[in-house]
């Protein structure tokens, strides 16, 4: 194996072993430097890439554009259309932003370059996030329906009648920011 092969295959599994190193941020300039070939054994394309880094530098009218490729290309998967929905929700597309967010919970991931990145509240942030998309779409029912279901979630894992109450308000604040 070649110095540059050892190289890209240490800083994916860097990358990717973040279960057991915890979550860690790509090296984007090693995916950037991958052949098309060597993306495609990680179900991505340089536009995936692009559209990752886009996104973390908060360029809403370039992840759209990029995932406008992605599309025409048939290559969105979860992630790349969940970057979408919040580049969406950014500039105020509340109608675009709301179907894109449901396409992305039927789509699996398939670019290895999204990390996923689960935590102990991650179930009740998909389900404030529904109700923030449902919400700004104008659909208040549906987005009630959410933050209820976001809120059992969340009082599974931190229970508002717990000892550490007044740290679960925080952080249930914080996530409904």
């Amino acid at each position: 194996m070649g110095c540059r092969k050892l190289f890209i295959a240490i800083s994916l599994f860097l990358a990717f072993g973040y279960t057991a190193y915890g979550c860690v941020t790509p090296n984007f300039d090693v995916w950037l430097d991958m052949t098309p070939k060597e993306l495609s054994q990680h179900g991505c394309i340089k536009d995936h890439v692009k559209l990752e880094i886009m996104s973390r530098k908060d360029n809403s009218m370039a992840v759209i554009e990029i995932a406008k490729r992605l599309r025409s290309k048939g290559l969105l998967d979860k992630t790349s259309l969940q970057r979408e929905s919040e580049a969406l929700y950014k500039i105020g597309r509340f109608k675009e932003v709301l179907n894109t967010h449901l396409l992305s919970l039927t789509k699996q991931n398939k670019c290895e370059v999204f990390v996923d990145c689960r935590w102990e509240f991650t179930d009740a942030l998909a389900h404030y996030e529904n109700a923030k998309y449902y919400r700004a779409a104008g659909y208040i029912d549906k987005a009630e329906e959410e933050l209820n279901k976001g809120d059992l979630e969340f009082d599974k894992i931190c229970p508002r009648s717990d000892k550490n109450a007044d740290y679960c308000t925080g952080v249930r604040t914080r996530l409904l920011e």
